[in-house]
């Protein structure tokens, strides 16, 4: 039963992995940046620190911004600072 419902998943990363190693870990890094912030911003209600998780936060989106583009999955397209 977990295999049938994680099986597709763990296919997916594993082929990404594969195709693109350097892209796979642009991308992970990115999304523990942006959970990173998230919980960041969570745990300091009222008072985040916002001047320092804004340019922490804009630097995951411009990972995941390279990362994407020109893979054959979508996204912002062809720009993709040379993680292709």
């Amino acid at each position: 039963m977990i295999d049938t419902i994680f099986g597709p998943t763990i296919r997916w990363i594993k082929d990404d992995w594969t195709s693109n190693r350097f892209r796979f870990i642009i991308e992970l890094l990115a999304w523990a940046i942006s959970i990173g912030c998230s919980i960041t911003m969570a745990l300091t209600v009222p008072n985040p620190p916002l001047l320092t998780l804004y340019p922490v936060w804009i630097a995951g989106c411009a990972m995941y911004a390279c990362a994407d583009g020109g893979d054959g999955r979508g996204g912002v397209g062809d720009a993709g600072c040379g993680a292709n």
